[in-house]
């Protein structure tokens, strides 16, 4: 039997519902215990929106300078 720690990684599409069945299938499919690392990372697609437009830098033409 082995004392080393072990790292699972849960990746989720969070633009959708998150669901809670990944990472209990995950906690149970690879036997996470007291001391391994359990890593949930939610990836966001790019959303534009009206507000977003503030934070983007604004185009120039060289006839304006």
């Amino acid at each position: 039997m082995t004392t080393e720690t072990q790292r699972v990684v849960v990746i989720q599409d969070a633009s959708r519902d998150v669901s809670s069945k990944a990472i209990l299938g995950a906690l149970e499919k690879f036997s996470v215990k007291a001391g391994d690392q359990l890593i949930i990372v939610a990836i966001l697609d790019w959303i534009s929106s009206p507000s977003m437009f503030s934070f983007l830098p604004r185009k120039t033409s060289k006839n304006s300078l």
